[in-house]
């Protein structure tokens, strides 16, 4: 509860393997990087943007869901910011499944 986590960090969370949780994260955008973005009219797409490994002045940020303690297996599920011509904010939701099985 109440867990402030740096950008690139991992938390374990040491939890039975059966466990299924229900996780409420607040992320805050940086509001100077927000406003220094120029609007681009292009798409995020989650396959082919480099997972969650490709970083971004807006993401992606999220969760690792392991299989594997040494991170040989795991599942990033996160959300990356895109911010378009009109100066919206648009948010995708990925998982990155190159590293599951």
């Amino acid at each position: 509860k109440d867990v402030v986590v740096e950008a690139g960090s991992l938390v374990p969370l040491n939890l039975p393997s059966t466990s299924q949780l229900d996780i409420v994260a607040e992320f805050e955008l940086d509001k100077n990087t927000v406003e220094r973005l120029n609007g681009a009219d292009v798409a995020y797409d989650c396959g082919k943007n480099g997972g969650a490994a490709q970083r971004g002045a807006l993401g992606p940020f999220g969760f690792s869901v392991l299989a594997h303690e040494g991170l040989v297996e795991h599942t990033p599920v996160y959300f990356y910011v895109t911010k378009g011509v009109d100066g919206k904010l648009r948010t995708c939701f990925c998982s990155d499944q190159s590293r599951s099985s």
